[in-house]
């Protein structure tokens, strides 16, 4: 924060007047998990890429049978992994993995068995030899790490999975539910149902209104786009300079 201030006080003063809860990841109470930015509704603008200037009612179409397939295909996986045994979702199974391999690098103490207190020296990095040798704290009872990436991300770091090896323990236990294979199913487990034709709808009972004329289109081609553009229409590396003299 005083980094902050150094380069511009008008910043920090803004900052300072915003709860930390709504900010700062270190106090959330731990809600978030590593979520820092608006990336789920850039998830769901992905998603709907490219629709935005279809007629509304392919829109809307388009809109809901993508969303079906986003629902059905993640909700089939979570089943495909329950039934092959899988408790945690792929993210985690992902981490976890390339956590493994920093883990047979490290050294371990043990301090107490009874609490699962534990220094960890960790190894240097086979890409990085200047990387590494730096010690860790783990907790296991108390469910911390001094690097603080258990707490952040909800499941263990590297640190955490060397001392579970150490004492023979499964890491997955110290997995938040959050991350669990039925969380990750019922999340996906809303069924959309289809649309059926036109000539099976029920007679709808509200009034009916009629749109004015003069909002009608002359012109048969596509309307010129009025939307305008922002910093998620430029792709980073490829911003074009145009001059008043170029146009």
């Amino acid at each position: 924060m005083e980094t902050i201030g150094r380069i511009n006080s008008e910043a920090k003063k803004w900052i300072e007047e915003i709860h930390v809860q709504k900010w700062a990841l270190a106090h959330d109470g731990g809600h978030r998990y590593r979520i820092m930015t608006t990336n789920l509704s850039e998830v769901f603008n992905s998603v709907l890429k490219g629709v935005r200037c279809l007629p509304i009612i392919a829109l809307v179409q388009l809109t809901f049978y993508r969303i079906n397939s986003y629902f059905a295909v993640r909700h089939q996986l979570g089943m495909q992994r329950a039934k092959s045994g899988k408790n945690c979702t792929p993210f985690v199974d992902g981490k976890s993995s390339s956590n493994g391999i920093k883990t047979g690098r490290h050294e371990v103490v043990l301090f107490n068995r009874a609490t699962g207190i534990f220094r960890i020296k960790t190894g240097s990095s086979i890409a990085n030899r200047s990387k590494g040798g730096n010690v860790q704290v783990v907790k296991l009872k108390e469910h911390s790490c001094s690097c603080q990436k258990w707490q952040i991300f909800g499941f263990p770091c590297s640190h955490v999975m060397a001392a579970c090896q150490y004492c023979s323990l499964d890491y997955k236990v110290f997995v938040q539910n959050w991350y669990s294979i039925t969380t990750y199913k019922m999340t996906w487990d809303p069924v959309f149902h289809p649309i059926p034709d036109r000539a099976y709808w029920p007679l709808a009972r509200e009034t009916t209104f009629l749109p004015s004329g003069s909002m009608k289109r002359k012109a048969k081609s596509r309307p010129r786009s009025t939307r305008f553009r922002n910093e998620m229409d430029i792709r980073e590396g490829h911003i074009t300079v145009t001059f008043g003299c170029c146009k």
